[in-house]
């Protein structure tokens, strides 16, 4: 008898199946980084934000949060002249233990680049 091989995950097996549950049942959703719950934001700047990752990488880490901008853009550049702002970078290296940044065939919201805040 064989097994299939499993995707290896930052997420919890419970969190990990919530994730998929929703990717396949929501392949047309509007991007969630576009509409956040404003209860979900941890802190927000004019033209981008921190807030809580629906889908956490609890597997591995304590924290996980997504950083992002509020423009729906693809434009990783943006998004790092957003992030290596005094008061961005400030916050980000006094709060946060790793940054991480999927490639594009990583990325779950590839039109809405964003990275991920993380602490163990």
């Amino acid at each position: 008898m064989s097994t299939l091989p499993t995707k290896k995950t930052l997420r919890t097996t419970h969190t990990e199946a919530i994730y998929q549950d929703h990717m396949f049942h929501n392949p047309e959703a509007p991007c969630h980084l576009d509409n956040i719950d404003p209860s979900k934001i941890i802190k927000e700047w004019d033209d981008c934000l921190i807030s809580e990752n629906d889908f956490p990488y609890d597997g591995v880490f304590t924290t996980s949060h997504v950083f992002s901008l509020k423009l729906h853009t693809a434009d990783s550049l943006l998004l790092y002249v957003a992030r290596t702002r005094i008061e961005v970078a400030e916050y980000i290296d006094n709060n946060y233990d790793y940054i991480l940044e999927n490639t594009k065939s990583g990325q779950s919201i590839p039109d809405h680049t964003h990275i991920h805040l993380l602490n163990r």
